[in-house]
């Protein structure tokens, strides 16, 4: 009778610390979510990150990339934008190993009003875990600036108007019944006018000179403007050269985001667009994907070296500033300089 005591007392031992091993591992992993700005606009970006914190729970213990469960953004009234960014660190003490992921999204909403984000799930090796419930409050879209116009040292109205006194008897010749206070009373003799000189009369005639020939410049450059204009509308619509529906206004959306307090949404907009337009090029749906896939991607379809290098360039600043939220004015002009020159390029124009 002592030998079944003996294997259940060691089944039981082994289940309990079987169980403890999977218990700890499930205790080794975190994940915490987060939005900024905490008050977005309607209308406008923001990003949603979600920060992953993952231990081993033994020595010498392998951790790889947690995989993460998104809602469904169209239920919640949220549009998911092309682009994303990851981040990841490792540290190592007592031969134990911890890795933290940070995994960054670009949201919008669809109109103002609360917002309530469920729990999101993280699995990693240890087990799965999940975020608090986040509730947003999105206000409504921000009003564009009204012009500057600019006006005469202090102000407009009738305290600027000239005074012009009105004539009295005692002040004015010639005052008396019949007389209106409105007219002169004679006209002013005109100053006689001087005879120019020989060096007045040759600038006169050089000036006519010079006007005549801009005139036939002018005259030139709309002929070979009409010459060009036939040309070019007399190309099919379809095929390269033709340049991205609504160029100009993504431009002018750009450019109103670089004038904004926080560059975080202004790169993440440059980086969907960058990644849109590419696609368009290439013939391939790159929205989504990261930076290092995007470029290994089109480094066999876009001849251009330069042009691969300046997009090297601003998806890798894109990734660095939405991290940092720093950056430069001039590097968001060249940035939406390249934007430009993509949408004005064709498919397989690169």
């Amino acid at each position: 009778m002592r030998a079944p005591t003996g294997i259940a007392a060691g089944l039981t031992a082994a289940l309990s610390v079987a169980l403890c091993a999977s218990a700890g591992r499930a205790q080794g992993l975190q994940a915490q979510a987060s939005v900024s700005p905490e008050k977005p606009r309607a209308g406008e970006p923001f990003q949603l990150t979600v920060r992953v914190v993952e231990s081993s729970g033994r020595l010498g213990g392998a951790l790889g990339a947690p995989s993460i469960s998104w809602p469904d953004w169209d239920r919640l009234g949220l549009a998911r934008l092309p682009s994303e960014s990851t981040s990841t660190g490792t540290t190592t003490v007592g031969g134990r190993t911890t890795a933290t992921t940070s995994v960054t999204i670009g949201l919008q909403a669809r109109a103002e009003g609360t917002v309530e984000i469920p729990p999101i799930v993280v699995t990693g090796v240890g087990g799965s875990a999940e975020t608090a419930p986040l509730k947003i409050v999105v206000e409504g879209q921000a009003s564009m600036p009204p012009p500057i116009v600019p006006t005469p040292p202090g102000g407009l109205g009738p305290q600027n108007m000239p005074v012009v006194p009105w004539p009295s008897p005692h002040s004015a010749p010639g005052w008396g019944p019949g007389v209106s206070p409105l007219l002169p009373l004679s006209e002013p003799s005109p100053p006689p006018e001087s005879q120019p000189t020989a060096r007045e009369r040759a600038a006169e005639r050089l000036q006519m000179a010079v006007g005549a020939f801009a005139f036939l410049v002018l005259v030139i450059a709309l002929v070979l403007g009409a010459v060009k204009w036939k040309s070019l509308t007399s190309r099919p619509a379809t095929g390269p050269g033709v340049a991205a529906p609504g160029a100009d206004a993504t431009v002018q959306r750009l450019t109103y985001l670089m004038q904004q307090a926080d560059p975080r949404a202004f790169y993440l907009e440059v980086s969907g667009h960058v990644r849109v337009q590419l696609g368009r090029i290439v013939g391939m749906d790159l929205s989504g994907r990261a930076t290092d896939e995007v470029l290994a991607t089109i480094r066999g379809r876009v001849r251009d070296g330069q042009l691969l290098g300046a997009v090297a360039e601003c998806l890798q600043s894109a990734d660095r500033v939405v991290g940092s939220g720093t950056a430069s004015q001039a590097d968001a002009a060249r940035h939406i300089d390249l934007v430009r020159y993509l949408c004005s390029l064709g498919p397989g124009m690169a």
